[in-house]
């Protein structure tokens, strides 16, 4: 028993020699910022290419041909997916989501809930629309 004993007291003392401490130093002077945004999720970045490749500009570009509105479609509806499968929650609470990402929105919460009604007119052409992946 005596021999198991040094034997782990040697590997203890081999791992903390490989695996020694880390100090970080902190400045009590510096302040972060009251509301300031220091947290960014970028989980959505992987989600770009497949939007891409779905062409949901191409299909935006010709909805906003037949409607007249002045916020980003595009912007609002690849927003809206990328909450939907990253933070499932209500339209509101997606938008709050997406205020956090990387690339945050430059639309207003109003945008998205007029948005939702273009959609919804245009659902069965943006199911038309052949999805072509590369």
């Amino acid at each position: 028993m005596e021999w198991a004993r040094n034997e782990a007291k040697k590997e203890t003392e081999l791992y903390n020699q490989k695996n020694g401490k880390v100090s970080v130093d902190f400045s009590q002077g510096a302040r972060i910022m009251k509301n300031e945004q220091r947290l960014f999720n970028v989980g959505y970045l992987f989600l770009q290419s497949l939007v891409t490749e779905l062409r949901l500009d191409k299909i935006c570009r010709s909805i906003k041909g037949r409607h007249k509105y002045q916020y980003d479609l595009l912007a609002v509806f690849t927003d809206l997916i990328y909450a939907r499968i990253l933070h499932p929650s209500s339209k509101r609470e997606s938008y709050e989501y997406c205020k956090t990402l990387l690339e945050p929105p430059k639309y207003h919460l109003q945008d998205v809930y007029r948005a939702l009604s273009v959609i919804a007119e245009e659902s069965d052409f943006i199911q038309s629309e052949p999805m072509v992946f590369r």
